[in-house]
Parts: C-alpha cells; sequence; structure tokens
C-alpha cells in the first residue's frame, strides 16, 4: 500500500510538472479579463511561461517576470493590443498577443 501512494504521488508530480510546462520553453498562457471594458475601468492581463529567463510586456503596463501565472492591471483609455514576449536566454523568444477593447 505505502509503495502504491508513493507511485501515486510521483505520477502526480510528474504531470503538475508537465502541466507546468516540464522542460519546455514556451508562453502557458496569455489572456486578459475582462476582455472588453468601458472606459475608466480596468482590466487584469495573465500569463504564464515556462523555462523563459525574461518576459517583456508592450505596451508596458506594470514590472513582469517569469512567472507560471501572474497577472497585472491595465487601463487602457483606448483598445490597445499588448504583446508578450518571452526569452529563454539562449537567443529563443516566444510572443503572443491579445487585444483589451474599451466601449
Amino acid at each position: 500500500m505505502e509503495r502504491r501512494a508513493k507511485e501515486n504521488e510521483k505520477a502526480e508530480a510528474t504531470r503538475t510538472y508537465e502541466m507546468l510546462g516540464g522542460d519546455r520553453f514556451e508562453i502557458l498562457s496569455f489572456y486578459a479579463v475582462p476582455g472588453v471594458i468601458y472606459r475608466g475601468d480596468s482590466a487584469q492581463i495573465c500569463y504564464g511561461v515556462s523555462n523563459a529567463k525574461t518576459v517583456r510586456l508592450e505596451p508596458q503596463a506594470a514590472e513582469v517576470w517569469p512567472s507560471q501565472s501572474r497577472c497585472v492591471n491595465v487601463s487602457p483609455k483606448k483598445d490597445t493590443a499588448y504583446t508578450l514576449t518571452a526569452e529563454d536566454g539562449h537567443g529563443n523568444t516566444r510572443t503572443s498577443s491579445l487585444t483589451v477593447q474599451v466601449r
């Protein structure tokens, strides 16, 4: 029974590791909540990266850093396209874009 519990624990750890990107360099998530706001309101831009050395959000709304799950507040005055760029320290980059719409 103890051996089976350890096997289950190891399998769960492996699933979690893979779900969080494993040894792959990638953008795991990049989204806005909500994606449409009214002028004067704010939204959160959330991102997750795996095995990135640096990340950059443009236009810069707040300080960002490599994280598997992080959100920053934005308050655009007009429709704004945001781009997340992740770099792995070996010259490889990944990018993803989204737009927060303002009504």
